[in-house]
């Protein structure tokens, strides 16, 4: 839903700013066509990389799933899948700076998306030592897990959220 969410966006955006810019296409012709290559190109990033990533997080998101169960879809799957497009993205080039501001913002925000899968990865290990600290009977300790398990969800929520502002940011520029 969220890489889905974030190429609607650029989609949106893109035809935003051309619609705007319409009048000075004359004096602006190498943004727009520039404009239309990058989204060409961002298309073409989606049809390689939307589909895995949002089988993985279609995984991850099965809350019956033992955490480590999930860590591992994460981390064989989904990580993978957004290093390939992160790299691929690296291939983006737009000319102009109009766009190349745009560019910067959208590649930014699913840096930050990866962060975030990063810091749920970590929760889930403190998902799995709580859950075998319950299951031994050391429920004091699993409370003290809780506690850090809490803190690393809300920190990978936070980075979600800032990914999701990093591409709000990109529909400004």
């Amino acid at each position: 839903y969220i890489m889905k969410r974030y190429f609607y966006w650029i989609a949106i955006f893109l035809m935003g700013f051309l619609m705007i810019t319409g009048e000075n296409l004359e004096a602006a012709t190498s943004t727009k066509s520039d404009l239309k290559d990058y989204l060409q190109q961002v298309k073409k990033l989606e049809k390689l990389h939307y589909g895995p990533i949002q089988t993985s997080l279609r995984e991850i998101r099965n809350i019956e799933l033992k955490p480590q169960t999930r860590k591992e879809i994460l981390e064989k799957k989904l990580l993978p899948n957004l290093d390939s497009l992160l790299k691929d993205w690296d291939q983006v080039a737009p000319q102009t700076t109009e766009v190349q501001e745009i560019n910067q913002h959208y590649k930014k925000a699913y840096e930050l998306m990866r962060e975030s899968m990063t810091l749920r990865s970590k929760a889930w290990d403190l998902e799995q030592i709580e859950s075998n600290l319950l299951t031994s009977g050391n429920i004091a300790q699993a409370k003290e897990f809780r506690a850090q398990i809490n803190l690393e969800h809300s920190k990978a929520t936070q980075k979600l959220n800032e990914a999701s502002m990093q591409a709000d940011v990109a529909m400004d520029a």
